[in-house]
């Protein structure tokens, strides 16, 4: 992105969401600490996905396209699910879970199911499946006329706001929610190009841009004390009605531009930087430090910060074997 956000920036930026990603997944539902996460924390990260769109894809041939996502995206997903899969597979050589449940979670695993009932404990895995789905179809997308576009994400809100997750077959679930990121992704495309790809405008360094920060920050905060209505993506959920939808769409507005008005107030955040770089492996481990870290019986804040910091120690760790971790976070293997 030329004249916008450095690149250092939207690390800080992808790892303060990843973070409050990791923390939410420790939060029970319909608390405080996951309404708040949950208000903004997915629909930033799509939102992103579509600030970053390349004017390359253009140009670029879909085979192309589909073998550069799959080489970013759900190799390292299939990876993770391997590793993921380990205890379960422990667990069938001992006799302690049926060969159908097993086989179960393989599909579930390796489509992008996010119900760990059908997976190997590796529910956050959806999202990379997803947002592949909704990449190969936003392709095309981008090539239709505004008119056209405007339908196509019509036609997706209606979609979501009819059917739900438990109506379809448990191995199309990652096919079912890619179809949400569209709307989200064309909402960053969309911004990115009015501002001419300069998202810099949006942060001016001056007392009004971090009173209105300040004000809307008290408000992100305050919301979830007034509703216990969220957006979860990983059940496609917006709300109960149309009201609650178009109010959760603001929310994550706000929120997406208050984490950036952070990331590029911090970022020379050597943290959140090395997470924002390292996203995948805090995403695919995500639960399975979680089963450990839960026997603790601690607050989940707590625990949420305790897995974050654990998830860290291990991707570090992994930096030792270049192969793998350049292979699980979807960096060319040099």
């Amino acid at each position: 992105m030329k004249n916008t956000l450095r690149q250092n920036s939207i690390d800080v930026y992808k790892g303060i969401l990843i973070s409050l990603m990791v923390i939410g997944h420790a939060a029970q539902e319909n608390t405080f600490l996951f309404n708040f996460i949950y208000n903004f924390h997915m629909p930033s990260l799509a939102i992103l996905s579509g600030f970053l769109w390349s004017s390359k894809h253009a140009t670029t041939t879909f085979p192309i396209f589909l073998i550069q996502r799959f080489k970013r995206i759900i190799l390292p997903a299939f990876i993770m699910g391997l590793i993921c899969s380990i205890p379960f597979l422990l667990k069938l050589v001992k006799g302690n879970i049926e060969i159908h449940e097993f086989s179960v979670k393989v599909i579930g695993t390796f489509t992008g199911n996010s119900s760990v009932k059908y997976n190997f404990n590796c529910s956050p895995l959806w999202y990379l499946y997803a947002l592949f789905f909704a990449e190969l179809m936003f392709f095309y997308v981008t090539r239709l006329s505004k008119l056209l576009v405007a339908m196509v994400t019509l036609l997706i809100i209606c979609f979501y706001t009819q059917f739900k997750i438990s109506e379809v077959p448990f191995y199309t679930v990652g096919l079912f929610l890619s179809f949400q990121f569209i709307p989200w992704i064309y909402l960053g495309k969309t911004i990115s190009n009015y501002l001419n790809k300069d998202l810099s405008s949006l942060f001016k360094r001056d007392t009004k841009t971090f009173v209105l920060a300040l004000i809307l920050t008290f408000s992100l905060i305050l919301i979830p004390l007034l509703s216990n209505s969220t957006i979860v993506m990983a059940r496609a959920v917006y709300g109960a009605n149309i009201t609650e939808f178009t109010f959760h769409v603001l929310i994550a507005l706000v929120g997406a531009w208050l984490i950036m008005f952070y990331a590029r107030l911090y970022k020379k955040s050597s943290f959140f930087t090395f997470i924002g770089y390292r996203t995948l492996p805090f995403v695919g481990f995500n639960y399975l430090v979680h089963g450990y870290s839960i026997r603790l019986g601690l607050d989940a804040l707590l625990t949420g910060v305790i897995d974050l910091l654990l998830l860290f120690a291990l991707v570090y760790l992994l930096k030792s074997w270049p192969l793998l971790s350049n292979s699980i976070n979807g960096h060319a293997i040099k």
